[in-house]
């Protein structure tokens, strides 16, 4: 009884079709993810550049870095119905995208990658 239990396949090998139906389903997949993925470079750039114009107005003293940092998260949450928390994770994104790694976010932006992909950098 045992020795049957390894030498049956528990599932016939399937091959998909390869039609204009189901190529259309997979570029339409594909299309909204770079949707998306565009979305979400939009979103970033947008936070990124009012936590610059927040910076420019409050000034640029060191000791005040963590109050604009607040309040522009603060902003962030509130127009994005969010938390403070993930507020705080777009900003940081959003910085990295426009100091650290702006090639990373040109490929964000022409939807090659997705945000997750981003995150994980």
């Amino acid at each position: 009884m045992i020795e049957c239990m390894f030498d049956t396949r528990l599932h016939e090998y399937w091959e998909p079709s390869d039609t204009d139906q189901s190529r259309t389903l997979i570029d339409r997949m594909c299309a909204a993810r770079r949707v998306e993925s565009r979305a979400a470079a939009d979103r970033l750039d947008a936070i990124g550049e009012l936590f610059a114009l927040r910076r420019a107005e409050r000034g640029e003293r060191a000791e005040w870095a963590v109050d604009t940092w607040a309040a522009v998260g603060a902003e962030v949450a509130a127009a994005l119905q969010t938390s403070l928390a993930m507020a705080g994770s777009y900003m940081r994104y959003a910085l990295a995208m426009r100091e650290r790694l702006p090639r990373v976010a040109e490929v964000l932006r022409a939807g090659d990658i997705d945000y997750g992909l981003l995150s994980r950098q």
